[in-house]
Parts: C-alpha cells; structure tokens; sequence
C-alpha cells in the first residue's frame, strides 16, 4: 500500500478538500514535503468566514467554517504575514461568505504585507461580504473578486469617533467593487469626496 506521499497528487487533492481546514493546517506541519504540497496545490476549504485584526505585534485570525457550532471556530494569535499567506492561498479557490479586516492606528505596517499577500494571489480572493475597520479600505477592495462581492461595510477602527475621515472615497467609487455591489454601508465617517447613496 503506497504511503500519503507516494500517492497521485488527484488523489491527494481529493484527500484535502475533505479535510477540515484545521486538518490541513496539522497536516502542513507533518513533514516538509506535505507542507510544500499544501502550499502550492490550489483546492477547496471547508472555510467561510475570515476576520483579519492587524494589530502591532501581527495578526490575529478568527476562521470559521459553515458549521462552527460542529467543528468550531479557529483563533490564532501573533501570526506573520507568512502565516497569513498560507491561509488566503488556502481559500483562492473557495467563496467565502464573509472577509473582515480591522485595523488600529498603529498598524501601518502589517496592513500594507495584507496588501501585498492579496496584490501577489494568483486570483482574487472571492467573498460575498467584506467588512473593514478602518479608513484604508482602498488597500484591500481593489483585490477582491468584483463578480462575487456583494456587500461593502466600512466602519472607524473607533465607532465612538465620529471624525475619522474616509480616504479616498471618490476612488472607491470607480472600482468594479463597488459598481457590482449590492449593498454599501458607511458609518461614522467624515467622506472625503462626494459620496452618492445609489446605484447608477
């Protein structure tokens, strides 16, 4: 009987759309040779759900599949924008139900690696609803497919402070992002720009 690593890489694709993502996260760590296979074979997650909190020492993650009261919800702590980039390689031929992102002042730095792991994907990461906190949304929305999102939420990192400015909305405005969304919602923000509330 072959062993996991002898088997055809069909087959081994086959073994890891059934996998939960936790499973195949464990397996990446098994041996070098897996963890390469995983990193660049492209299949389908289990994954629905992705929320992003980029704070000063990296990023937090909280993923959940469409049954988290089963499997559960997975929350990783300080992890690197390698780390990072495993999971969204992991979801690039999957459609997630929901991508967050929130940020702080003082995370600068890890939003522009989110910026760059999203700019270098072999493909837009697809998502039906995308939540930012934060003003630099223009950092993120450009990356993510415009046939599928469907629903733009952008808030303050701070919903207390009604002052923030929205940068660059009148440049949200001309994406495909926004043109084929269905649904836009603002709060708390001072736009720059002249903001229509309706769809051509």
């Amino acid at each position: 009987m072959p062993t996991l690593l002898e088997m055809p890489d069909i087959t081994m694709l086959n073994i890891l759309e059934k996998c939960s993502y936790k499973s195949v996260l464990t397996l990446r760590k098994v041996c070098h040779s897996l963890r390469t296979f995983v990193d660049v074979s492209c299949f389908k997650t289990d994954l629905d759900n992705i929320c992003i909190t980029i704070g000063p020492n990296g990023f937090s993650v909280t993923c959940q599949n469409p049954k988290p009261w089963i499997n559960g919800t997975g929350v990783a702590k300080d992890w690197t924008s390698n780390d990072l980039k495993v999971i969204l390689k992991m979801v690039q031929n999957s459609k997630l139900s929901s991508f967050s992102v929130n940020t702080n002042p003082d995370s600068v730095r890890g939003l522009d690696d989110l910026e760059e792991i999203l700019r270098n994907q072999t493909r837009p990461l697809q998502t039906e609803r995308f939540r930012m906190g934060g003003s630099k949304v223009l950092k993120i929305l450009p990356y993510l497919d415009s046939n599928t999102l469907k629903k733009i939420y952008i808030r303050p990192t701070n919903n207390r402070d009604v002052n923030q400015n929205l940068d660059g909305i009148e440049n949200v405005m001309e994406l495909e992002q926004f043109k084929h969304a269905v649904r836009l919602h603002i709060s708390c923000f001072n736009p720059h720009g002249k903001l229509l509330f309706g769809w051509p």
